[in-house]
């Protein structure tokens, strides 16, 4: 596992730290088809079980629960990066933050914020999703 900044989080790699904030079960899908190794969850059912693409940073359906459920603000953008804050819902906003990310868009500024909910800076990534 690589330290990386949450600064830094982008794609697949910030895919796997908000999965791992939201305590889901991860599995690294290697490359295939011309695609890069990817996040995937595990989804159980009755029966059987199988793995659902995790790509919050593309995927708004995957992405917009989350901003409801960590009561995400937004801040103007500044030098062309847009703030993010996460706030508990138990307390008052002066009291209840919890994380801050920034970065290009609302998305990925949000997910960001997600993840450092749990991390001070950085975040612990597996290498193959993570090339610097």
């Amino acid at each position: 596992m690589h330290d990386i900044l949450i600064s830094k989080l982008d794609g697949y790699a910030l895919a796997y730290a908000v999965a791992m904030v939201e305590g889901l079960e991860v599995v690294i899908v290697p490359p295939q088809y011309g695609n890069p190794h990817r996040t995937f969850i595990v989804k159980r059912g009755k029966v059987t079980n199988w793995h659902e693409l995790y790509d919050p940073v593309n995927r708004w359906a995957q992405a917009g629960p989350l901003l409801d459920k960590h009561h995400i603000e937004f801040m103007a953008q500044v030098d062309g990066q847009v703030g993010a804050f996460a706030y508990r819902s138990d307390q008052p906003v002066a009291e209840g933050l919890r994380g801050k990310g920034f970065g290009p868009n609302r998305r990925i500024a949000a997910l960001r914020a997600i993840v450092a909910t749990k991390n001070n800076t950085t975040a612990q990534i597996p290498p193959e999703l993570w090339q610097e």
